[in-house]
């Protein structure tokens, strides 16, 4: 009837946690729209974190959407509650653009304040699927930017490589082989033109993916080592 109608639509709009999943346009049955409970969202969090930032770390629009579509695409399967999955997101952008600006000491240039007042005003999942994809896509340039401080693309190719191959043992002689040069020579060029010696280098990176994995993950410190190539927790 119409006031059943008319009192459903009011509950909807005065719902937000509801109506984060209701696609615009779309016809509705509200108990559909409940947010799931039970599963962990976070538990996903190490794999969503890697993939985006591959994306993102190889300058790859299309692949970075496709990341991004992927993951909010998951949320919208499960339909987190929506608070949790803001949290999620913006600790997904914080802990990208942090990271890799401090291992290339660049300061933020964005605000933590400022993206909390973003995402509170984000009212559904499509409207957050695109500001997380915005964010990156924006960004993008700046990669370009911090790869090309150097002008050497041994340097490019070898802080690529890194990041890529996080996950296993890197040295310095596999990436001068990688690179085709002799290894004290790129020894020495990778400290002129970073100010880190390479194997310190490596050490940042892969510290800094063992903080992500035992902040957000219930894995052992024996299971983090081996993750990232160490024989030795």
């Amino acid at each position: 009837s119409a006031p059943e109608l008319g009192r459903s639509l009011q509950a909807l709009m005065e719902d937000t946690a509801r109506r984060f999943y209701a696609a615009e346009g779309g016809v509705h049955v509200l108990s559909a729209l409940e947010p799931a409970s039970g599963e962990d969202l976070y538990v996903h969090y190490p794999a969503a974190l890697q993939h985006i930032r591959d994306a993102f770390l190889e300058e790859d629009e299309e692949a970075l959407g496709e990341a991004v579509s992927r993951w909010m695409g998951h949320i919208r399967d499960v339909r987190y509650p929506p608070e949790v999955v803001k949290e999620w997101t913006l600790k997904i952008v914080y802990d990208n653009q942090a990271r890799f600006l401090t291992l290339q000491h660049y300061q933020s240039m964005f605000s933590l304040e400022i993206l909390h007042q973003e995402m509170a005003d984000i009212g559904s999942i499509e409207e957050l699927a695109d500001w997380t994809l915005k964010f990156f896509v924006d960004r993008l340039p700046l990669v370009g930017m911090i790869y090309r401080q150097s002008r050497r693309t041994e340097i490019l190719k070898a802080q690529q490589y890194v990041n890529k191959n996080i996950g296993k043992k890197i040295t310095l002689e596999e990436v001068a082989d990688m690179l085709h040069i002799n290894s004290s020579y790129f020894s020495r060029l990778f400290k002129k033109e970073t100010g880190h010696n390479f194997i310190h280098y490596v050490t940042l990176a892969k510290m800094e993916r063992a903080k992500e994995l035992l902040s957000r993950t219930n894995i052992s410190v024996e299971e983090v080592a081996e993750k990232l190539g160490y024989d030795n927790k």
